[in-house]
């Protein structure tokens, strides 16, 4: 007898029935899977009383899924518990959403007591960063250090307890605007997306967008919430169609605000640019060209 009694079923060139459970990418790897198996002889039976070996591919990346997950395993086992050969395989992809929670809210911790340590203690860090420095060459560690002061000295906001709680503040409302936005337009659009899937759209855009864009986050945004809700089983149109309707309500109305204080300022995008080019060649402003740019 084999250690493994699924190895040995497999090896006698079993009947194969196949649960597949989540989303369209399991679906996808289920039929992988199954092709894989038949061109290695085994049969593929749709009948699960029929099988000899029973996979039960699941997901279990939000609590529904695996409510599903367990019942369907469980009522396989239940359906062929009489078997003595029978074998119930599991893949499962497991997100480990709240140990990376958990990690998260950990690194985050720290990062806010390192940012405490240097609003607070500026002069013994300062000490301790040159201490460590004494190895580098001379001009390196001036220029290293002359980098740690200027940091030093922007941290010296968080010594007031009252500008800290207001920036605080103030951030937590500012970040929660896009998952609010982002579950909101979910429920006009009757998309299963929990609020935990705004938070992972939330955590996928804010990634595709942090190395320099084309204008208005064009493509990126797009493709990165796309992939983030397809994860909790939307489709492929239903998907595009939110992506791009979530990147207007995002971008556009920021961009008319723009514009109009653009206009209160007595500024322009031809002035703005006019000014940029003059600025790349090291020429100063000439007075007839800006009066003509306000004109315009």
């Amino acid at each position: 007898m084999a250690n493994n009694p699924g190895q040995e079923i497999v090896t006698r060139k079993a009947k194969i029935g196949l649960i597949s459970l989540g989303c369209s990418k399991n679906l996808v790897d289920s039929e992988i899977l199954l092709g894989t198996l038949q061109k290695e002889g085994h049969a593929v039976s749709t009948d699960i009383d029929d099988a000899d070996v029973v996979i039960v591919n699941t997901c279990t990346f939000i609590r529904e899924a695996t409510e599903e997950s367990v019942g369907a395993i469980l009522e396989a086992i239940e359906l062929k518990k009489d078997e003595v050969d029978y074998w119930l395989g599991l893949i499962q992809f497991v997100g480990r959403l709240e140990d990376a929670a958990v990690w998260f809210a950990a690194l985050a911790g720290l990062g806010l007591a390192g940012l405490g340590a240097l609003a607070f203690f500026p002069n013994r860090l300062l000490g301790l960063a040159s201490l460590l420095m004494r190895p580098l060459p001379q001009a390196l560690r001036t220029r290293l250090l002359e980098f740690a002061g200027s940091i030093v000295g922007s941290m010296r906001a968080l010594r007031s307890p009252g500008r800290v709680a207001a920036a605080a503040l103030l951030s937590f409302a500012i970040w929660s605007m896009f998952p609010l936005s982002t579950y909101a337009l979910s429920r006009a659009f009757d998309l299963d997306l929990p609020f935990l899937g705004a938070l992972v759209v939330q955590v996928c855009v804010t990634a595709a967008v942090v190395a320099p864009q084309a204008p208005g986050f064009i493509g990126p945004f797009h493709v990165a919430t796309m992939e983030a809700v397809k994860l909790f089983g939307v489709s492929e149109a239903g998907a595009g169609a939110f992506a791009l309707t979530l990147w207007a309500v995002n971008v556009v109305p920021i961009t008319v605000v723009g514009l109009a204080f653009l206009r209160h300022e007595g500024l322009n995008l031809l002035r703005l640019a006019r000014a940029s080019e003059r600025a790349a060649a090291g020429a100063e402003p000439a007075a007839g060209e800006d009066a003509k740019a306000r004109e315009a």
